[in-house]
């Protein structure tokens, strides 16, 4: 029978030809991966910068025996100035071309990378979204590629022991933008759209039957994702904003079973003759399409509102008479008139009294003595009232500083906010044979000067008031 049984002195070194000594390399790596370039496809977006490809440390594995695993892992950055989205191609032998069907590789489990089997061979997609470029003097996107190669304890003896094994690839990257990827890359939409899972092919390639490497268990189906529903009601309302079950003001879209981690987009459609009012519920905001990221389940109502012809009804102003007389108007609707209006509306109304009178009061619809006011049109005709009244009188008393000096005129009974005019006329006297004038010095209230000039207006106050005409030699 022959031996599996591998020395336990041989090293397995991944980035390294044959050590030295009776130390020998069980994997080897040629330069020309260590330097691969990322590649932009069929497009060429990289022609401003080479996006190139970085190993990383644990790339070096030492002292892998059949049945074990190895991980190996390589930096993919982005240099050039576009997003762009990647997909690996890795191809393997040993070295001396030896059957390789003994020898596997997968992502790693858990990993933003994917296997995709093509009609060309089987690539690793990136699922981790697109890599950022330099342009705007921003740094590359990086992404990590590791992956786990198996040697197949069952397929694997002595005679294996001291060669290389060379894992080759190329990083192809190809524009972010515009579709590209889906139009150059046959598996890219699918491979990376949410749900896709490649347990499959990682069983076919990693776990399939007369093959040991329990190191390995990526290929085994992880538990299914967990699923949330979606639910979307609707409510209506009329015009009037009363929720009606009679009538359907809209429809809902985007309702149903989605994996955890989805990107979900609802929408809110009014039919016509309504309008979107919201959501409520585990949404909000007025917006008619709404994209989340579901966790949990959703329960989110959309109301709709009837659009409604505005109903026109009669206002009617009317500024009552004082007596026979007309004591005031209201600006807009003059002596009393009747105006159309829509339902809510808002209507101002400002009461002007005439000479002699006051406003007292609004009285119909609108009450009170606030003046000017407004009200918000009811859904019915409405009557409105402006009161005035006569305005009480207030005595204005006109005197002079020495009577024989001049004459005054223009004292008596006034209203409030009456403006009065007070005339002074300065008198004369004699020296001798000579005749001359005094002198008119102003109109005193108190001893606050109101005027120089003998002819002066002055507006009633709500009081009784007493002015001084001063005169002078």
């Amino acid at each position: 029978m022959r031996s599996k049984a591998i020395m336990s002195v041989l090293l397995i070194l991944l980035a390294a030809a044959l050590i030295g000594g009776t130390t020998m390399a069980w994997f080897t790596d040629d330069a020309e991966l260590d330097a691969a370039q990322l590649e932009t496809g069929t497009l060429e977006i990289d022609a401003d910068g080479s996006p190139k490809v970085t190993p990383m440390p644990e790339r070096d594995i030492k002292n892998v025996n059949p049945g074990d695993c190895a991980t190996v892992c390589w930096d993919i950055e982005n240099i050039g100035s576009k997003r762009a989205e990647l997909r690996v191609k890795l191809t393997g032998a040993w070295v001396d071309g030896s059957d390789a069907s003994n020898v596997y590789f997968a992502p790693k489990p858990g990993s933003d990378w994917v296997m995709y089997e093509e009609d060309n061979g089987l690539y690793m997609y990136y699922t981790g979204g697109p890599l950022a470029g330099t342009y705007g003097d921003t740094e590359g996107g990086t992404a990590k590629l590791c992956v786990v190669v198996g040697f197949d304890g069952e397929g694997m003896g002595n005679e294996y022991q001291g060669l290389g094994y060379t894992l080759n690839g190329v990083a192809e990257a190809i524009q972010a933008t515009n579709g590209a990827p889906e139009d150059m890359w046959p598996g890219f939409a699918e491979a990376t759209a949410a749900g896709y899972s490649d347990a499959g092919l990682r069983d076919y390639f990693i776990n399939g039957a007369g093959k040991d490497m329990p190191c390995y268990n990526g290929g085994e189906d992880p538990p299914p994702p967990a699923e949330y529903e979606v639910t979307l009601n609707v409510v209506t309302k009329d015009c009037e904003g009363n929720v009606v079950s009679s009538k359907v003001g809209g429809t809902v879209s985007g309702a149903g079973t989605y994996v955890d981690g989805a990107s979900v987009t609802v929408g809110a459609n009014a039919k016509q003759g309504y309008e979107f009012l919201g959501w409520s519920g585990d949404l909000s905001g007025t917006d008619t399409s709404k994209t989340f990221e579901i966790t949990g389940d959703v329960t989110a109502t959309a109301t709709f509102k009837e659009i409604c012809t505005p109903k026109k009804v009669k206002v009617t102003i009317t500024p009552k008479l004082c007596g026979n007389k007309i004591a005031g108007t209201v600006e807009g609707f003059g002596s009393g008139t009747t105006k159309i209006y829509n339902v809510g509306d808002t209507v101002n109304l400002k009461a002007v009294p005439s000479a002699g009178y006051v406003f007292d009061k609004w009285d119909g619809y609108v009450t009170g003595g606030t003046n000017p006011t407004s009200f918000v049109v009811p859904n019915h005709d409405v009557t409105i009232n402006a009161n005035f009244k006569t305005a009480p009188k207030y005595t204005l008393t006109l005197t002079k500083n020495y009577n024989s000096y001049g004459t005054v005129t223009g004292g008596g009974q006034y209203a409030e906010g009456t403006n009065v005019s007070i005339n002074a006329t300065p008198g004369t006297y004699k020296v001798g044979w000579q005749t001359y004038n005094y002198k008119f010095v102003g109109w005193y209230d108190g001893n606050t000067l109101l005027s120089t000039s003998k002819t002066h207006t002055y507006t009633m106050p709500a009081s009784n008031k007493t002015l001084q005409a001063k005169f002078s030699k």
